[in-house]
Order: C-alpha cells, then structure tokens, then sequence
C-alpha cells in the first residue's frame, strides 16, 4: 500500500511517513545490501548487465553534468521507491521529469550564456 503525503500532516506527518517507508523497506530486505545495491549499479539505473545502463550511456557520449544528469533522470523516471512502495509510478516519474526538465533547462542557458551546458 502505498500513502499518500497528506500536506495538512505537517512535518509530523512527514516523519511518519518516513519511518512508516523504512520499516516497509526492513520488511521487504532492502535494507539489507545483500539484497539490493543502491550504489554500484542500481537496478533503477539499468543495472550492472545492461548496456544502456544510465551512466554507460552518459560517459560512452561524454555528456557532461547538467545534460548526463537529466539523461539520468530521464532514464529512471517512474522507477526509484516505486519498489519498496514509497510512492506511485506517477508521482515518481513526475519527480524524475521534473528534474531532469530543471538540469535541460541549466544546460540551455549556460549554452545560451557561452558557458559549456
């Protein structure tokens, strides 16, 4: 099951939520590295055996930070938390849209400045 950030909760509310997606995620193993390996290679990033893992792809065409981190974010929109049941697909690949449209956009006006992107 998955809740909903109620914003009327306050940051009670939030904390709560919070514990309430740690313990699901004690219950579920992941917080258990033997289980899930949220550094090297995360599944929500393609994982180690995929060729178009996000950071292959990022460095395989030297992208830089601001246009490899929305490929980044393009890459697991819709992914990360979804799992472990801390949000929806929705909401998650909204977040993840949403920033890599933020990091598109720092990259348009540093070009637009003479900047690298």
């Amino acid at each position: 099951m998955v809740e909903r950030i109620d914003p009327s909760a306050g940051l009670q509310g939030l904390l709560d939520q919070q514990v309430a997606a740690a313990e699901r995620r004690e219950q579920l193993g992941v917080n258990d590295p033997a289980k899930i390996n949220a550094v090297d290679h995360p599944s929500h990033y393609g994982g180690k055996d995929n060729p178009y893992e996000a950071i292959k792809v990022i460095e395989a065409w030297n992208l830089g930070f601001n246009v490899g981190n929305a490929v980044k974010y393009i890459s697991r929109a819709g992914k990360k938390g979804v799992i472990v049941g801390e949000v929806t697909a929705a909401a998650a690949m909204l977040v993840d849209l949403q920033k890599a449209a933020w990091y598109l956009n720092r990259a348009i006006e540093n070009l637009k400045a003479g900047r690298d992107p």
